[in-house]
């Protein structure tokens, strides 16, 4: 999911940046008298509530895709790692006593040769 972060994230930097874009050109405007500072001060509060509206959107679709997208990959669940471990766990414990009965076996098969002799 830091992939998803990351856009979320890149989209609110985005948003700052067009923000100040939108705060510039009102300010342009007031000076070059084509619009009163109200006037400026509703045309940025309506773009900025557009804006808005268009980058809730987008994070909406952009979460769903990648919901679909990691729904769509066979990512194994915490409880199939956790049960995957456990099993490792008593395989290594039956490797362990395995190489110890061997182990006992060879010295006791080793020890009736050197005492038949």
């Amino acid at each position: 999911m830091d992939a998803l972060d990351k856009l979320v994230n890149l989209g609110i930097g985005a948003y700052a940046i067009t923000r100040e874009k939108v705060e510039k050109l009102a300010d342009d405007m007031i000076r070059r008298g084509e619009m009163s500072r109200e006037e400026g001060k509703q045309y940025i509060e309506e773009l900025l509530n557009r804006l808005d509206s268009n980058r809730k959107e987008v994070e909406s679709k952009l979460e769903a895709f990648v919901k679909d997208a990691v729904n769509k990959i066979p990512v194994p669940k915490k409880s199939d790692i956790d049960k995957l471990r456990d099993e490792i766990k008593s395989l290594k414990a039956e490797v362990a006593a395995l190489k110890a009965k061997k182990s006992a076996t060879k010295k006791t098969t080793t020890k009736k040769s050197s005492d038949k002799k």
